[in-house]
Formats: C-alpha cells, structure tokens, sequence
C-alpha cells in the first residue's frame, strides 16, 4: 500500500513536472514573439512617437495659440499622422535648436555655475544673469517681460554684490528650510495666454547617456505621472524632456494689479493670491496652495483660466530634489549626479507655451558638464 502511495505521488510529480516545463516554454516563445515584434514596431514607427496621444494647442496663420486643443493618436502600431510630426518638433524648429556653448568656467564670475539666457527662445537680460545677489535681474521674450530672483544653497554671492547683507540674507532664507534653490520669476504677458498652455521643466536635444533601462525606469515614471496627472516625462529617445503645468507646480503664485505686487526678495517667500485668476479664486475663502495645483494639474479645469495682459504675475518655484552647488539629484534613497548622464547638456529655468514660445528660458551650467567635455 505504502509503495502504491509512493508511484502515485511520483506519477503526480511527474506530470506537474512535464506541465510546469510546458508553460515555462510557451511563455519563452510568446515572449521571444512579441519582443521581435515590438523591434519590427520600433523601426517603423516615426522618431519619438510615444504611447499616449499628444495633446497640443492650436496655432492660427500667425502661430499664436488659439485656445483651441486637439489630441493626435502616437500609437506605435499606428503611424503618427502629418500635423503629429510636424508637433512633435514644436513650432520652434526643434532640428535647429541648440544650447550655446558657454565660454570656459576661468571666465564664470560665479563658478562653479553659470546662468545663460537662451538665444533659441529669444530670451534677453539687461546687463547680466545672476544669482544670490539678492537684486533681480531684468529680462524679456516676445511673450513676457519681468524679473527674475535666483538663490542657491551653499554658494557665495556675487563678489561684486551691492548689499553688505547679501550673504546674511541668504542664510536666513535658507534657515530650517530643506529647499535648496529658489527661482521667483515676476512680470507680465504681452498676450493673453490661456493657464492650461503654459509648462515648465526642463528640455534636451541629444539623448541622455548612461541610464539604466527601460525596464527599470519606466515603473519609476509612471509612479511619477502618478503624483501629477500633466507631468510629461520622456527619458527616453532623441529629445529628453520633463515637462508639467506651471500653474499647477509653482510653489505659490500671487496675481496683483500692477504697482501692487509682492517683493521678490522677501525672505519669507511669495504668499499666495489667486484671487484675481476669477472663479473659485475669487470667493471670499480663498484657495489653498494644495487645492490651487490639483485644481491647475487638471486640464480641464485650468483651461477655463487665462494669464492677461493687465495684471502681474509672481510664480514662486523652489524644491529640494535638485542641489545646484553639487548639480546633482537628491532621491533620498540615491544621489545622482546629473552631469554623467546629461550629454554635455544644462538643465534649465524654463517655461513655455504647448505652442512653443517660451515664457522665460535660461540654461544653468556646471563645471561638471564641461569636465565631462574635455573627458568624453
């Protein structure tokens, strides 16, 4: 009996076996199917086509943006139609966009970074960029014309600063704050420009270098595209870029009446007022940071809400992910450093319309990206 019991759980075993490698096999074959086709799809698709439809805004015979939005289907399977590709490459020509080489780091007044206003999104300053200077400095595009405040955790202030107190100033708005950088950009549109076409992130004309792979990043980014419904994230392909609402990331934004806006270096930051967007804004309550960017996150909601051209806006940016002085990205499990993987490229304070007219553009350079050069 006992022998019996044995040959059966035997038979048993056997069989789960023979089933067991059977699976394994269909699955390496389904596998081995779908990765062939999947290369196939890879080289007849267009360059850059994503797995999501692109969303852009409507230009008119002049290229200014309409209001208008429509979607263009980028499925690999399927290839993008005609006003997908031209898009794709933005209405600033995208094949002759590229960042000007900045002259060597011994001629930076501020070493170890530079900050450069970009020709290709006709960004001008009145004198020069600076940062931890504690005075604005002065800027303008064919959409916008403003100030910009930088400040940057553990680095000096310009040798040449006007303010005895500049570094005092510094330190106390640091002070029991993890941020590590503040950008305040303050100014007014030239054209009225609807809240949802507005993005801000950073952009790359070459691949970025020595990334893990696809199939370690992407859970990654779509726990990204998770936390924000407009974040655009494309690692991947001939043109890198992040891109998200400016609207709806900005730390705090006040929208005054002009001769009424907030002091750009106040030490206690950009208070929020929205009152003056309208609706929701608008009620005697009040919105809350939290609320404002779910409610601009969401493009529905943000295209009911315009930038005009009468009243002045403050956008107050800062976070503590990106560290300027070492150029690096702080994950808290992991430090990264960005320069190893940027291909000789800045990152930059940008924001831009879905049009591709840029709001404010300047490119922040490293010495480490021009030792990566010289090594490369």
């Amino acid at each position: 009996m006992h022998t019996f019991e044995v040959t059966v759980d035997a038979f048993i075993l056997s069989i789960c076996t023979v089933f067991l490698a059977t699976v394994i096999c269909v699955t390496w074959l389904i596998a081995t199917r779908h990765t062939k086709r999947a290369s196939v799809a890879r080289q007849s698709r267009p360059a850059g086509a994503g797995q999501t439809p692109l969303s852009v805004q409507e230009t008119d015979a002049n290229g200014v943006c309409d209001g208008s939005t429509k979607s263009y289907d980028t499925s690999p399977s399927i290839r993008a139609s005609a006003p997908a590709r031209i898009l794709r490459s933005e209405s600033v020509d995208a094949a002759k966009k590229s960042f000007a080489r900045p002259p060597p780091s011994e001629c930076w007044l501020q070493k170890p970074l530079l900050l450069v206003p970009e020709d290709y999104a006709k960004c001008t300053v009145r004198g020069q960029a600076r940062f931890n200077s504690e005075e604005p400095f002065e800027f303008e595009t064919p959409l916008f014309s403003g100030v910009c405040l930088c400040r940057f955790r553990d680095l000096e202030p310009p040798a040449d600063a006007r303010s005895a107190e500049c570094g005092e100033r510094l330190k106390a708005y640091f002070h029991k704050r993890k941020r590590t950088f503040q950008v305040v950009i303050q100014g007014q549109f030239k054209r009225e420009v609807r809240v949802d076409a507005v993005i801000t992130g950073h952009e790359f004309f070459a691949p970025l270098v020595n990334i893990p792979g696809s199939f370690i990043l992407k859970p990654i980014l779509r726990a990204f595209r998770a936390m924000s419904r407009t974040i655009d994230v494309r690692i991947f392909g001939p043109r890198p870029c992040v891109y998200a609402s400016l609207g709806g990331t900005a730390q705090a934004i006040s929208v005054d009446a002009q001769g009424s806006e907030p002091d750009v270096t106040s030490i206690e930051g950009i208070v929020e007022n929205c009152a003056r967007l309208g609706g929701a804004f608008a009620k005697s309550r009040g919105v809350s940071v939290k609320k404002r960017k779910k409610m601009l996150s969401n493009v529905k909601i943000a295209r009911n809400f315009s930038f005009n051209t009468g009243d002045v806006y403050t956008f107050d940016c800062f976070q503590h992910v990106f560290v300027p002085h070492s150029y690096r990205l702080n994950l808290g499990f992991r430090s990264v450093e960005l320069a190893r993987h940027l291909n000789h490229q800045p990152a930059q304070i940008m924001a831009k319309t879905l049009c591709g007219e840029y709001v404010y553009c300047f490119s922040l350079w490293h010495e480490k990206l021009l030792e990566s050069t010289t090594t490369a």
